[in-house]
């Protein structure tokens, strides 16, 4: 079984350590990260840094406030290709704004 390791990897005191003992642990394959809480240029950069540590036993999901233009940036400019979109979905369930989040993911 697979499993995520979801927000509470925010917690730890040192995410690089944290990610170190995850890789350790078979079954987790995926971290869900916002990559802290300062503007996307920081968030894309750490998250970016996750990644790479992370790879290739664990795959980081970008999360926390992820909207269409995140998305781009984030495939633009890092290795993350996973993504949380739960606001930026939930706004009133339009079909038309999860469109856009699905086609912002689909492009290269």
């Amino acid at each position: 079984m697979n499993a995520t390791f979801h927000h509470a990897f925010e917690e730890a005191a040192d995410q690089l350590r944290a990610v170190s003992q995850l890789k350790n642990m078979s079954q987790v394959d995926r971290i869900l990260s916002h990559g802290g809480l300062e503007g996307l240029d920081e968030r894309r950069d750490r998250l970016d840094t996750y990644a790479r540590a992370a790879a290739p036993e664990i795959t980081i999901i970008a999360g926390g406030g992820i909207d269409a233009d995140a998305i781009a940036l984030l495939k633009r400019t890092t290795a993350i290709r996973e993504f949380h979109v739960g606001r930026a979905a939930r706004e009133g369930y339009q079909a038309d704004l999860v469109q856009t989040l699905v086609r912002a993911a689909q492009q290269a």
